[in-house]
């Protein structure tokens, strides 16, 4: 993507545009979209969750000035390990909290496959939820799946308090769920709700 296009998806996506979301999602593919200018204006404080998952030679980009309860960044075990620099040999709530600290994000999500994720809210101690047991088919998408889920969870919960854990809970049993289809799969609201119901017994978030 070049600079004039790159200025011209700006020039179209004014704040009084972004303030109409319930969430934005920042991710970053490499294909040379995100620079300094792409990056500022889009992670700003709209007053709308915006989540962000970012290549590591690009994450700086996206290293919040100060922590607020709509920013969340996510990465998988790699990622977290290359942006913190931290071996593999260390645990990956350490990973998650030195990339909390990395990228001053108000909550932090780090997926690890079939060992589950981590999440963590600013400041307090992580969380480890583990995957259940299932047939995997696929893993094409997982990850975007998982951002996708927390996504519709920040957005239903922005007027009152987020439950990083509780929405790590909801993006986990839908990744559970596409993996166990053939294919790049998706999954409904309606799905993962009666997954949920059935597996846990939890609610719809209202």
């Amino acid at each position: 993507i070049n600079k004039d296009l790159a200025q011209k998806i700006i020039d179209d996506s004014p704040w009084s545009i972004l303030q109409g979301f319930d969430a934005l999602v920042l991710v970053d593919y490499d294909k040379g979209f995100w620079t300094d200018t792409t990056a500022s204006h889009f992670n700003q404080q709209y007053g709308i969750p915006i989540l962000v998952s970012a290549k590591p030679k690009n994450a700086s980009l996206f290293a919040s000035p100060l922590p607020t309860p709509f920013g969340l960044f996510c990465a998988n075990l790699e990622e977290a390990r290359d942006i913190t620099n931290t071996p593999s040999t260390h645990d990956p709530s350490i990973i998650t909290g030195r990339l909390e600290q990395r990228m001053n994000s108000y909550y932090t999500l780090v997926t690890c496959g079939p060992d589950g994720m981590v999440s963590k809210e600013n400041s307090q101690a992580p969380q480890h939820v583990p995957t259940r047991a299932v047939s995997v088919y696929d893993v094409t998408g997982a990850g975007d799946t998982v951002l996708a889920t927390l996504a519709m969870y920040m957005a239903s919960h922005r007027n009152e308090k987020v439950d990083i854990h509780e929405a790590a809970a909801w993006a986990n049993e839908a990744a559970g769920i596409v993996v166990g289809k053939p294919g790049t799969a998706t999954v409904d609201l309606g799905e993962l709700v009666q997954h949920i119901e059935k597996e846990q017994g939890q609610l719809t978030p209202q």
